[in-house]
């Protein structure tokens, strides 16, 4: 009897497999963290204030450009980019 050995075979149990303990997926915000190597610069709390103004300054500058832009305000997107 040949057939004897693979019945046997075909009707054992496998052996149950490894329980392998899944790591949470980062979110999304952890996961642009992780890709950011910047480090902040230390800067004293007067020269952080000057800091934010020119930025706030450029932002303002950009928005106006931007709206310029959309309407093909040529004359308009030159003089708000005088302030940059």
């Amino acid at each position: 009897m040949h057939i004897l050995p693979i019945l046997l075979a075909a009707c054992s149990t496998p052996e149950p497999s490894p329980i392998v303990e899944s790591t949470p997926e980062p979110t999304a915000v952890e996961a642009l963290n992780a890709m950011d190597t910047r480090t902040p610069v230390p800067l004293q709390p007067m020269m952080a204030w000057h800091q934010k103004q020119n930025m706030q300054a450029h932002l303002v500058a950009i928005q106006g450009i931007t709206a310029a832009l959309a309407e093909q305000d040529w004359e308009g997107v030159s003089q708000a980019s005088v302030t940059i």
